[in-house]
Order: C-alpha cells, then sequence, then structure tokens
C-alpha cells in the first residue's frame, strides 16, 4: 500500500518455503523491520516506479533483495538518518550481511544474506 500510494509498482517474489523455516520470533521481526525500512525508503526518497522484493535461498543462506530503479542512493557517507544503519545492524544480529548498493545509473539494492541455520533455530 506504502509504494502503490506513490505511483510505485512492487513485485514480491517470496519463496515460501525459506518464510516457512523462520520459527524464531525474533529472526521473523528483524526481516520484516529490514525490507519494512527498505521499502520506506523507496517510497520516501527514491523517485522509482518500479521496485522488486525477493526472498529466496540458495543452499546455506537465504537472500533477501530488496531493488528499485530510482534516482539512486548517492553518497553514502552523507546520509544522516539511522534506517540504514539499522537495517546493517538487525542483519548483524542475525549473523548475516547487508550490503547497500548504488546503481551506477541510479537504482539502489539492499542486499542482505543470512545464514540458514539462525533462521531454523528456536533459540
Amino acid at each position: 500500500d506504502l509504494l502503490a500510494g506513490k505511483g510505485i509498482a512492487v513485485n514480491f517474489v517470496i519463496d515460501e518455503k525459506v518464510t516457512a523455516q523462520i520459527i524464531n520470533p525474533l529472526v521473523r521481526k528483524n526481516i520484516l523491520l529490514i525490507a519494512k525500512e527498505a521499502i520506506n525508503n523507496i517510497a520516501k526518497y527514491s523517485q522509482a516506479t518500479h521496485a522488486v522484493v525477493r526472498f529466496y535461498r540458495q543452499k546455506r543462506t537465504a537472500y533477501l533483495e530488496i531493488t528499485d530503479n530510482g534516482i539512486g542512493i548517492g553518497d553514502l557517507s552523507l546520509k544522516n538518518g539511522n534506517g540504514l544503519n539499522n537495517m546493517q545492524e538487525r542483519c548483524r544480529q542475525l549473523n548475516g550481511e547487508c550490503k547497500i548498493i548504488a546503481g551506477p545509473e541510479g537504482g539502489t539494492a539492499i542486499l542482505c544474506s543470512l545464514p540458514i541455520a539462525i533462521i531454523s533455530h528456536i533459540g
């Protein structure tokens, strides 16, 4: 709804088998908050017309990728908000890695990789 209200088309490509493996509520919460922050940033700043949210697994790693075709993020060192840092910190709390990549001709990609073990572990 947030993106549609801004005229941004969004495609969700979610592997339901992977989402079913997320049994720890804290893990689920952190993944959802990373996605929410990225979508919020797209709606507020990107001037995009299209975004894609993908969540899938390859071997022992789950990937959350959120991309847009907007104006790009520019120089990351000039950004003042906590949103980008929060996404990276949430990913680190899940023993993962979060990369924020500005496309050479615009657009931004948030690429999070998470070990499957953390997703399917209860403790």
